[in-house]
């Protein structure tokens, strides 16, 4: 009463779920790659295209990706490209084209035509390797 507090129910708090009990997890943390929610107060994966850092699931930044949920880091882009934070997969470079290794895998613009075919530019946007004339 001191503070102003009255306990109006002699119950059990309901959370949500309908549980009236709760369980935190075991040792207090969450496993590698999992964060508590305070929403369905229990520990929850971080989402695909995002990975653990400290306290929070953070999206994977351009030119890296996660593809399951619950990474704790993200990985390169060892062939094609990922343009956008986020993302949960690599987009492959044009057929006939490759990117070279030391690229940062950020954009369609680090994949070439291997050798004996030309970059052509087509109306949908990006490119295409097209054979070289004889």
């Amino acid at each position: 009463e001191g503070l102003g507090l009255r306990n109006i129910s002699a119950s059990a708090p309901t959370w949500p779920g309908g549980s009236s009990t709760w369980e935190p997890p075991k040792d207090g943390v969450c496993a590698s790659g999992m964060l508590f929610s305070m929403v369905t107060l229990a520990c929850e994966a971080c989402p695909r295209g995002t990975a653990q850092h400290g306290r929070d699931c953070t999206p994977c930044p351009p030119g890296s990706i996660s593809a399951e949920e619950g990474a704790t880091d993200c990985a390169k882009c060892q062939e094609g490209y990922a343009s956008e934070a986020g993302m949960t997969s690599c987009t492959q470079c044009p057929a006939f084209a490759v990117r070279d290794e030391s690229a940062r895998g950020v954009s369609a613009d680090e994949c070439f035509c291997q050798e004996h075919f030309f970059r052509a530019d087509i109306e949908e946007g990006g490119f295409k390797c097209k054979p070289c004339p004889e």
